[in-house]
């Protein structure tokens, strides 16, 4: 994961409200997006690379208790940094 440049992509991101997260948001969303790894034993990068990765992670993160999805959130997150556009709901997507 290149945190510097996601730290700064957070920074100026904006939540749906127009507001701009804190500090503290964007720490302990660089704390999951490290947890992701961790529980995936791949690096977000490589997540991220390809959509086929990425719906097989984010499936795999659903079969955690993440009850508020975090970890597939912060994934998003990082795929929309990388690839500039948003990833589809898994519900939204057909077989890929």
């Amino acid at each position: 994961m290149d945190e510097a440049q996601f730290r700064d992509f957070l920074e100026k991101k904006t939540h749906s409200d127009g507001k701009h997260y804190t500090l503290k948001s964007i720490t302990a969303r660089m704390g999951r997006a490290r947890k992701v790894e961790k529980l995936l034993d791949r690096d977000l990068d490589e997540i991220v690379s390809s959509d086929v990765k990425m719906h097989d992670s984010l499936l795999t993160l659903h079969n955690y208790d993440d009850r508020e999805r975090n970890h597939q959130n912060i994934t998003r997150l990082y795929y929309e940094f990388r690839n500039g556009k948003t990833f589809p709901k898994l519900r939204d997507l057909a077989e890929i």
